[in-house]
């Protein structure tokens, strides 16, 4: 399977890369992606930022550079989120526009989505069901790839602590109205790094954590005319790694083996006052788990195709669009291949008019026969004057059951309801010339929660529709710019506070107790300091006590974070490069974010770029 992916790939490499832009320029208009609003992005990471994570994964980028909870279980293994109180399964993830979650368990795992990958990270806080439909409760992640039309040749190789090593080759291409470009990486570790245990000064070592994954993005782009462009991405990727032992182990043979290919062709053009956009897509994956007497093996096949519309009027934006997607998986924990259609309506309003703004969407889906409840959205916003807007926002969100709460043979439950609910949120923002200050709170009520429990006179675990969980809060951010002659300095500020607990359930142990691995309090801070061709950069993220087991109230103990890395970009003649030098857990902190899951002490990164 390996092989022929790899000739196919190569194949297409003739002259080599570009993908799905944001914003396209026609007729000097500036055409944003179709449903992808600005005003609706609260953290926007640019390949600037982007550059100071060469051998990173995304989950270590959104740990960094946002306010998110990445759940993860230790270096170069499996890592979520945890949006606004949610679940991992209440995070969307989009490649381009296109949702690329794990069919069979309704989530993405960012620890196999290499940063540098990606000219671009967006995140999307709160519920926006009617735009993008299941999963979009917490928020949505958007990782884009932006065209680059020039010809250039990038070489980047990363040495690190415990046995890290990452090598990577980028080249584009640039010809008349064709951009082609390539994007190859390897990346290895044995992640064998020393940790304490808990409450003592015993040291230990990791055993059992070799990592090792390669793959190519390849990206073309073709501008017919300055009213019709097409695109088409391909990605491949495979990924070896073994299960280390939790701290009360002594030893693991277990390993996973993840491999993925997608490929997406999209066009855009204009035609009168409507931008019009068609995309097509699709993903296989194989994951493969082994361990004493477990040989699981699953595939899932994803084919998604949209056709949206977008028509400007004066202070009048229509949006209206239809997708539909087939989702197919076999493993051996289903009595048959699971096999899934959807069929999605979506319209959107906007209106401007003065200081207001008004933004409607709403949303119909069909999953096989049955008619998902009726997603609507409305937005409204308001700038009494050029400093300030006050925003609000009210919808409807839901979550379809994955593949695994339905077909697992021995459990499942095919009489599964969505998880659905509503979310408000009200926002003001103060932006001055050199700094900004805002404060969101949020609210939302989600039922018929899935919760996997086990059944009656039975040893056998079955998802149920259990429980109603209320998750609300406020969000405090505070940015700043200041220029010093030749010194320019960025800081950012933020604090969280979220209070996301059960109301109803059948276990009323549980009630009114806040979930389990969601902090109630995280504060963040960054200052980034340029001087001529040097930078310096430092993160520091403070991360409240969590519950671990609700019954037996057990919890894990708060921690600090601190990552500071410095770089220099340099030119000779027609090279150009940077030099990046990172130290990451710089206080050395001896903590955990997973029960018995140990994450690494301090350690350190070596970076080297050449352009050519």
């Amino acid at each position: 399977m390996r092989f022929w992916l790899w000739c196919f790939i190569l194949l297409l490499s003739g002259p080599l890369v570009a993908q799905s832009i944001d914003t396209l320029q026609l007729d000097g208009v500036v055409i944003q992606a179709l449903r992808h609003s600005e005003d609706r992005i609260q953290v926007q990471i640019d390949s600037t930022v982007l550059i100071q994570f060469p051998a990173s994964t995304i989950s270590e980028v959104l740990q960094q550079q946002s306010n998110i909870f990445i759940k993860t279980y230790g270096a170069s293994s499996s890592a979520t989120t945890s949006i606004r109180g949610g679940s991992a399964s209440h995070t969307l993830v989009l490649w381009n526009g296109l949702p690329i979650q794990n069919t069979m368990l309704g989530q993405s795992d960012f620890s196999l989505l290499p940063s540098a990958l990606f000219d671009e990270v967006e995140l999307e806080l709160g519920g926006n069901g009617a735009v993008w439909g299941s999963a979009a409760i917490g928020g949505a992640i958007h990782l884009n790839n932006q065209v680059q039309e020039n010809n250039t040749i990038q070489l980047r190789s990363t040495l690190g602590s415990f046995g890290l090593r990452h090598h990577s080759l980028q080249s584009s291409f640039t010809k008349s109205n064709w951009t082609s470009a390539i994007k190859i990486w390897r990346q290895r570790a044995k992640n064998d790094f020393p940790y304490q245990l808990s409450g003592s000064a015993e040291q230990k070592r990791q055993i059992h954590a070799d990592f090792e994954q390669w793959g190519v993005l390849q990206e073309n782009q073709f501008k017919v005319n300055n009213k019709f462009t097409l695109n088409w991405n391909n990605w491949y990727q495979t990924t070896d790694r073994e299960i280390p032992p939790t701290t009360t182990q002594n030893e693991s043979v277990a390993t996973q083996e993840d491999e993925s290919f997608r490929t997406a062709l999209s066009a855009k053009w204009l035609l009168n006052q409507t931008v019009w956009q068609a995309r097509v897509g699709l993903f296989w994956e194989q994951l493969n788990f082994f361990d004493l007497g477990i040989d699981s093996r699953s595939t899932i096949l994803t084919a998604i195709s949209e056709l949206e519309g977008k028509r400007f009027l004066k202070n009048h934006t229509f949006n209206w669009g239809i997708n539909f997607t087939r989702l197919q998986a076999e493993t051996g924990g289903y009595a048959f291949d699971a096999l899934q259609n959807r069929l999605a309506f979506f319209v959107g309003y906007e209106w401007q008019w003065h200081n207001w703004n008004v933004n409607i969407a709403l949303r119909q889906e069909r999953v096989e026969s049955d008619f998902v409840p009726f997603t609507p959205s409305l937005k409204i916003q308001y700038a009494p004057f050029e400093q300030l807007l006050i925003s609000g926002n009210i919808a409807r969100v839901f979550r379809l059951p994955t593949f695994n709460d339905l077909y697992w043979e021995i459990g499942g439950n095919p009489d599964l309801k969505p998880e659905l609910g509503w979310n408000q949120e009200l926002a003001v923002h103060w932006k001055q010339k050199s700094w900004s200050f805002s404060v969101t709170g949020f609210n939302r009520h989600l039922n018929n929660r899935i919760l996997w429990q086990p059944l009656e006179n039975s040893f056998n675990w079955s998802p149920q529709n259990v429980d109603q969980v209320w998750s609300r809060g406020v969000e405090v951010r505070l940015n700043g710019q200041l220029q010093l002659q030749k010194w320019n300095i960025l800081w950012s500020n933020g604090y969280d506070y979220v209070h996301s607990t059960v109301q109803k359930a059948e276990d009323t142990v549980l009630l009114g107790k806040q979930l389990i691995y969601t902090p109630e309090h995280q504060f963040f801070s960054s200052i980034n300091i340029r001087w001529q061709h040097w930078q310096l950069n430092y993160n520091h993220r403070i991360t409240g006590r969590v519950l671990i087991q609700a019954r037996n109230p057990k919890y894990l103990q708060g921690y600090q974070l601190g990552y500071l890395s410095a770089g220099y970009d340099w030119k000779l003649s027609s090279f150009s490069g940077n030099i990046l030098f990172k130290v990451n857990n710089l206080w050395n902190t001896n903590y955990r974010i997973i029960d018995r899951r140990p994450m690494p002490l301090q350690h350190y990164e070596f970076s080297f770029l050449i352009k050519i």
